[in-house]
């Protein structure tokens, strides 16, 4: 088999992987849960000090601020845990333009190999928003945020982690609305924080 042939093969193959996963993930996850659910393969865990990106998230959500949103919560959680290096998202939409890649969160090999070559990073976080935005309940409105992701070897197109979470305002809302979250932005902070804890660092 040629090389080219090969990572077109290996490319296949991580695409189905991941659908595996993401069905995987979406079974188990049921409604607006409190805490997202994830999955760990291909490695142990993550080195502490890897070099990361994380790609514009794909929008399945009605909002077209969903994406962006989302994707700056995950790059200021991971930062926040001061164990990654997380490249400028900055520089990963100016190689996104101008390598013209398009369905960032089912890349082929050779491209994922290509960001990691230019990036000069280990792993990729891709993935999707499916909910975003202020939901009606009662005669009320409460931000609601849905959203899955995954981890991607740059090397060899491996995923090494993937989360699911969904989470609504009242979530963690007590008696006399304490807990009770507000706004779409700040919902998306805290569901972010929660699905970057589930990362295992060696």
């Amino acid at each position: 088999m040629d090389p080219r042939t090969r990572n077109r093969f290996r490319a296949a193959t991580h695409t189905r992987a991941a659908a595996i996963v993401c069905l995987a993930l979406s079974t188990a996850a049921t409604g607006c849960g409190n805490a997202p659910e994830y999955y760990r393969g291909g490695i142990a865990s993550v080195a502490e000090g890897a070099r990361i990106a994380v790609l514009p998230l794909v929008n399945f959500s009605r909002d077209e601020r969903a994406p962006d949103i989302v994707g700056t919560s995950l790059v200021v959680e991971l930062l926040a845990t001061n164990r990654f290096t997380v490249v400028d998202p900055g520089l990963v939409e100016e190689h996104i333009l101008s390598n013209r890649l398009r369905l960032t969160d089912r890349l082929p090999l050779e491209s994922l190999q290509k960001i990691g070559a230019d990036l000069g990073v280990e792993y990729v976080i891709v993935g999707s928003v499916n909910e975003f935005g202020m939901m009606p309940k009662a005669n009320e409105a409460l931000p609601t945020v849905s959203f899955a992701v995954r981890m991607v070897s740059c090397s060899t197109g491996a995923i090494v982690w993937a989360a699911t979470h969904s989470k609504r305002g009242d979530d963690a809302e007590s008696m006399f609305a304490l807990g009770r979250i507000e706004t779409i932005e700040e919902l998306c902070a805290v569901a972010a924080r929660e699905v970057t804890e589930t990362l295992k660092i060696k």
